[in-house]
């Protein structure tokens, strides 16, 4: 009887390993889907931002017409009601 005892707690044992085994593969698997689930845009973006420098495209010369000019104007009134 002790020795069925005994060996009933080896068998839970290696159960146990097995079931933690595949809580740290899932885990795992889990983990590098989220890491890349990013989208291809969001790569390689800045992350870190020096304050009062503008580090975006340069638009080479370019300047907005008028009506964008106002469009945006009107956009940034309704914010800030």
């Amino acid at each position: 009887m002790l020795k069925a005892l005994i060996g009933a707690g080896e068998n839970r044992r290696g159960e146990m390993k097995r079931v933690s085994g595949l809580m740290a593969v899932s885990l795992l698997l889990v983990a590098g889907f989220l890491l890349q689930g990013c989208r291809e845009e969001e790569q390689g973006r800045i992350l870190l931002f020096d304050k009062g420098n503008y580090i975006g495209k340069v638009v080479d010369g370019e300047k907005l017409d008028p009506s964008t000019v106002e469009q945006l104007n009107k956009r940034a009134e309704k914010q800030w009601m």
